[in-house]
């Protein structure tokens, strides 16, 4: 997000969801914008009421919404020249944000032809630079990230942006300490952003989910110290959706699965339109199940409050209409169907699934990758929830992808036998089990991309080395994958042992079938 550059065009800084709504009501033809080419506006007033109305609906990812106001104002005879800069802009990252790199590049190359752009001020300035360093790092094989200094060192946007680029390759380790000094002098506003990052370095960096669940919680206590000492400075906007999202992606690393769950559901208008959102929020509700409850670090309380603090944020109007605009639903609401209030159940984990696969069939091209794990997820929650015929028809399926590899030919064929065993087919199973295929010692020397991790999982050592590379693609850091690849093992082990009351282990034609032990996720 252009922190910068939004803040600096929000100038009423109490301007929220019912400002947004009235100034909807009282410009009706800004209702009517549907993205069309010819759309624009007739004066000034009703193109600053639209501006407005944009920025604050791409701070709260109401991102359809906010494009198709930018372009009707880009196409409207009297905009203010600022106001063309600052909106072809944010129309260039919406383009990022969605993958339309071409776009975005033609929009900022068409942008600085403009005779407006002469008079651009030093913040649009800064932006179009972040921007058109975006778009470079996507276009150009091997580009080399522009140099950091002087203000560009105490500018949070640039030094999020090349940590981000750095954790492929190590290097967002050289621009922590500036980060943290930083934060030393920033206003407690400046420090939301600031925690935030740090957040992202700890999980997405060194893998120390501890820390950053620190981080993200201080970014949040931040906040809401803001908000208690009056309200926001003018012109501060920082929503917290992606905040609670990564916070509830750091719990289900550390044993806090129901915890995770709902700062999830609270951090879902982040990434709503994402299969990744649906899929993290089902995996949530299922390490809830598959977990050793003896080996949670969350203690009833924890879970408790956690819920009563979902329940609390969306009980709040601008909270749950936002939301529900973003999902284009009402999604949350105060009473809901039997089975479809969001809760830590495999039947809702269910629903979370089924969602994603509409969006991955909707937009094939930009989540092909997602495929397999997706119907992966839904072959489980057959398999638990009582009809292994439904998975079975979904196994299937992944055998005929293109992208299909070898953990995902084992995984399949490890659920494949405990569906048959659930049906009572013996002989079925075992085939299933000893069509399992064990890695080269040449493709085991191809380990797993990790290596700023901060420690390495012990418990990743046991795993079968059929499924190492399991779960490696909806898994963002290693520490989550282990917890989906143990129970992959275990499940094995319960189909040994089916097959051992039935006098088939001898069948068996892999060591470790009969040698299996339970492990604990």
């Amino acid at each position: 997000m252009v922190i910068s550059l939004l803040n600096s065009c929000v100038r009423d800084p109490h301007f929220d969801y019912k400002s947004f709504d009235a100034l909807l009501n009282k410009f009706p033809v800004l209702r009517k914008i549907g993205g069309d080419s010819k759309d624009s506006l007739s004066d000034r007033e009703v193109v600053i009421a639209a501006f407005k109305c944009a920025c604050y609906a791409y701070a709260y990812n109401l991102r359809a919404v906010a494009r198709c106001l930018f372009k009707a104002i880009l196409n409207s005879p009297d905009v203010q020249d600022e106001v063309v800069c600052a909106t072809a802009l944010f129309d260039a990252q919406i383009a990022l944000d969605q993958n339309q790199t071409g776009y975005a590049a033609e929009v900022v190359r068409r942008l600085v032809a403009l005779h407006q752009w002469t008079k651009a001020n030093d913040e649009l300035k800064n932006t179009f630079a972040l921007i058109s360093t975006k778009i470079s790092l996507r276009q150009i094989q091997g580009y080399r990230f522009p140099d950091l200094n002087g203000r560009k060192l105490e500018d949070i946007e640039w030094l999020t942006l090349r940590i981000t680029h750095g954790y492929k390759d190590g290097s967002f380790k050289n621009f922590v300490k500036p980060l943290f000094a930083l934060r030393t002098t920033a206003s407690l506003e400046s420090q939301i952003a600031i925690d935030a990052t740090i957040g992202d370095v700890f999980y997405y960096g060194f893998e120390n989910c501890e820390t950053a669940a620190e981080y993200y919680a201080s970014a949040l206590s931040n906040h809401q110290a803001v908000m208690n000492r009056g309200g926001p400075v003018e012109g501060f906007v920082f929503p917290l959706d992606k905040v609670y999202y990564e916070l509830g992606s750091v719990f289900m690393c550390i044993d806090k699965p129901n915890v995770a769950f709902y700062n999830l559901l609270m951090g879902l208008p982040h990434a709503a339109g994402l299969p990744d959102s649906w899929m993290r929020i089902a995996q949530a509700a299922i390490l809830v199940h598959i977990s050793n409850p003896n080996a949670l670090q969350e203690t009833q309380r924890d879970v408790a409050l956690a819920k009563q603090k979902y329940e609390a944020h969306y009980s709040h109007p601008q909270n749950y209409h936002r939301a529900n605009d973003i999902l284009r639903e009402d999604f949350f609401r105060a009473n809901y169907e039997p089975g479809l209030k969001p809760e830590p159940t495999l039947p809702f984990a269910l629903i979370c699934v089924q969602r994603a696969c509409k969006i991955v069939e909707e937009r094939p091209n930009g989540y092909a990758h997602l495929q397999i794990d997706l119907i992966t997820m839904y072959v489980y929650l057959s398999l638990e929830l009582g009809v292994p015929q439904k998975a079975l028809d979904a196994i299937g399926s992944i055998g005929r992808m293109p992208n299909v590899t070898k953990s995902h030919r084992n995984v399949s064929a490890t659920y494949k036998a405990k569906a048959y065993a659930l049906m009572d087919k013996a002989t079925d199973a075992v085939a299933a089990l000893n069509s399992i295929v064990y890695p080269t010692e040449e493709e085991r020397r191809r380990p797993l991309p990790k290596p700023h991790a901060f420690y390495e999982m012990a418990e990743a050592h046991a795993i079968e080395s059929c499924y190492e590379q399991a779960f490696a693609l909806f898994a963002p850091i290693d520490r989550m994958r282990v917890k989906f690849a143990i129970p992959i093992t275990n499940t094995r082990k319960t189909v040994r042992d089916y097959l051992r009351t039935k006098n088939l282990t001898a069948e068996l034609k892999h060591q470790s079938d009969v040698l299996l032990a339970p492990m604990t996720a």
